[in-house]
């Protein structure tokens, strides 16, 4: 008597459905190995709804800071965004950099989230 394994004796149509899910199961593991070895390596995730800039002088230290993705087309915000341009030019390594001092931006942010873009001009521009 010959003996048959579980595998063969299953018809195409099921080793198919095996084949599949051992794929989905192996790929679920290593997004989850993936996912695992991303947040152990020190990067931080932005939440939903919001990105990171660093806000800084050139010479200096910068800080990460999140800010709402709907400030991006805010008028205040995109000077901001031109100042970058000019100062660190359209390409380079990194995230977004800010070229002011941490106050100054905090004010512009509290600015946008007033909803006003007239007090622009009344903020003391800090280095």
């Amino acid at each position: 008597m010959q003996e048959v394994s579980a595998f063969q004796s299953t018809s195409s149509g099921n080793a198919l459905v095996v084949l599949s899910i051992l794929c989905r199961w192996a790929k679920s593991k290593t997004r989850l190995m993936m996912r695992k070895r991303f947040e152990n390596s020190g990067y931080k995730t932005v939440p939903k709804g919001k990105t990171a800039v660093y806000v800084g002088q050139k010479d200096g230290e910068f800080q990460r800071v999140l800010v709402p993705i709907a400030y991006l087309n805010h008028p205040l915000f995109e000077d901001l965004l031109k100042e970058s341009e000019n100062e660190y030019g359209f390409v380079y390594s990194g995230g977004v950099a800010i070229p002011c001092g941490i106050s100054y931006f905090e004010g512009v942010l509290r600015t946008i989230k007033m909803g006003a873009s007239e007090p622009w001009h009344k903020l003391p521009r800090v280095s």
